[in-house]
């Protein structure tokens, strides 16, 4: 007996753990917990919490097992999953103006190419949705499991322009799922992604004003530019923000964040970090940022990056050393990251015997307006370090660039072969400014150890 494929694929069995004294093995999966098909994370988490558990497992070779389970309350049984929605990813009904994925190239991998907007992967790790596909059942599941908080698409409170943004004449729906939720205590995030001359002006002002009147149900609105590649074609034109229009943005924003200040003790609505790049304007402080709450819509990344770079520096004082030989590393970057990197660099520069440069890569693949680092290719980097006098040197590897686990670029080359393509040593280093002084000190160290058997003294 096998089942039609749905279940909850397991990729991973914790040694020693129930699952593991039951040989559940990677590749089972997981078809119903007492009866209760699970289709994502978060049913398996809520039938996993009973004492006495009945569990169909469905064997690699398609035989069908039942495992009957009694554990503590709450006790984990020890097993990690290949995704976290187990049945089809609700996908999205809009054809939103500044859609990323429309102007993503031809011929990269599927999943790039998936539009999801699924309120489970928003609970679960963060992903921003509209609620315009949101079934009756839907909303009344994250009600009562209290899926809460949830990262909501608002773009504008206007209705005839979300109708238009979001290309769906039902674009307004959303607005008034958007009420329901926090009048059930649903907290939210949110973000506008700003479209120059659409829904900026007046029409941003409307939308930061209302959403601040729903505050504590919606934490946070983050502003956002819309980002831009070279395959629009057959797509509405946009452009992007100029130096006085972000001026102008963060002006606006910035008085916001006071009157809020005073009124609702948090700054509420914050700026990408792209804006502040566009303005020429420095990033505002560490505390500026409170909790961090927006950071994968680059909201405070430069800033916290500077802050765990300064706190490293400042706890390792005493371990770093003036090695005895020059240690030389390349660090890849897009244009975007240059001028968060160039004071770390120089701090490390001036601490140890390390001589760091930047390769400031061009993004060829999605186009030259495309300038934040995560979005950089494998080839496009190859390219920039043809142009580069390796010899010597180490090539450093920000992880963000990385996905699959750490295997591939987004042009699906993966990090085996970029090593065995480029003329020099590759580290791949956190995407972190504590993450990246410690992988670069520490390989500096082993380098020193093997020159002359001295090691980084701690």
């Amino acid at each position: 007996m096998t089942t039609t494929g749905v279940g909850a694929v397991i990729t991973e069995v914790e040694p020693e753990s129930i699952g593991s004294e039951l040989s559940v093995a990677p590749g089972d999966k997981i078809i119903s917990i007492n009866g209760n098909p699970i289709s994502d994370l978060i049913d398996y988490r809520f039938f996993i919490a009973d004492e006495f558990l009945e569990i169909e497992v469905e064997k690699l070779d398609g035989e069908i097992w039942v495992l009957e389970i009694e554990k503590d309350v709450d006790e984990d049984i020890g097993l990690a999953f290949e995704n976290p929605v187990f049945d089809q990813i609700k996908s999205c009904r809009n054809k939103c103006i500044f859609c990323f994925v429309d102007q993503m190239p031809p011929n990269m991998r599927k999943s790039l190419y998936v539009k999801d907007d699924d309120y489970r992967l928003s609970f679960l790790q963060g992903n921003f949705i509209t609620l315009t596909n949101l079934r009756e059942a839907d909303i009344q599941r994250i009600i009562t499991l209290k899926l809460s908080p949830l990262y909501v698409s608002v773009h504008t409170v206007d209705e005839q322009v979300r109708n238009i943004a979001l290309a769906n004449p039902k674009g307004a729906i959303g607005l008034k799922i958007l009420d329901r939720l926090l009048a059930a205590d649903i907290q939210i995030h949110t973000q506008v992604v700003l479209v120059p001359g659409f829904n900026d002006g007046e029409i941003l002002q409307k939308t930061i004003n209302e959403l601040v009147t729903r505050h504590p149900g919606i934490l946070s609105l983050a502003i956002v530019p819309v980002g831009l590649t070279k395959f629009r074609q057959g797509l509405e034109s946009l452009r992007v923000f100029t130096h006085e229009e972000a001026e102008k943005i963060l002006g606006m924003i910035e008085e916001k964040q006071q009157q809020c200040l005073g009124g609702i003790q948090t700054r509420f609505v914050f700026a990408s970090d792209e804006f502040y790049l566009l303005a020429r304007r420095p990033m505002p402080d560490y505390e500026a940022y409170e909790d961090y709450c927006q950071l994968e819509n680059g909201v405070g990344l430069s800033s916290l990056f500077w802050h765990q770079a300064e706190e490293w520096l400042a706890i390792n004082h005493g371990k770093i050393k003036e090695f005895d030989s020059l240690r030389k590393f390349i660090i890849i970057t897009g244009k975007s990251g240059e001028k968060v990197l160039e004071p770390v660099v120089r701090q490390a520069t001036s601490a140890a015997n390390l001589q760091i440069e930047l390769a400031v890569v061009e993004n060829d693949w999605f186009g030259p307006l495309v300038t934040v680092t995560g979005l950089l290719t494998g080839a496009d980097i190859l390219k920039e370090l043809k142009q580069w006098n390796l010899t010597g040197k180490i090539v450093v590897i920000p992880d963000i660039l990385l996905r699959k686990d750490g295997e591939v670029f987004l042009d699906d080359l993966s990090i085996m072969d970029f090593k065995s393509l480029t003329a020099a040593p590759v580290l791949v280093a956190e995407t972190s400014g504590d993450g990246l002084l410690n992988a670069l000190f520490e390989e500096a160290s082993i380098h020193d150890k093997a020159d002359c058997g001295s090691g980084w003294q701690t």
